[in-house]
């Protein structure tokens, strides 16, 4: 997954953007959320910040709400088995 973070951060120079650090982003990611809490993708980001950061239960919240909103998605399925090792259970 580093190799991912790492990836979005040589696109965002490439395009001359900033590119915040991890708790800027989660931050943003929540506000998002707020404003828009139906919305699968911003779930599927936050559990992939919230492993990154080492916030496994919040990665285990995050794919439980994912997994609500598209039960169907096998990438879903996937990013909450991945929290659930994480976090240990």
């Amino acid at each position: 997954m580093h190799d991912l973070v790492g990836r979005f951060e040589a696109e965002h120079r490439i395009y001359g953007l900033d590119y915040p650090p991890l708790g800027e982003r989660y931050d943003r990611l929540i506000e998002a959320i707020e404003l828009a809490p139906e919305v699968p993708r911003l779930y599927e980001q936050l559990v992939r910040v919230a492993l990154l950061a080492g916030g496994t239960q919040t990665a285990v919240d995050a794919a439980a709400e994912l997994r609500r909103l598209a039960p169907e998605n096998p990438q879903y399925a996937y990013l909450q088995a991945v929290a659930t090792l994480a976090h240990g259970e």
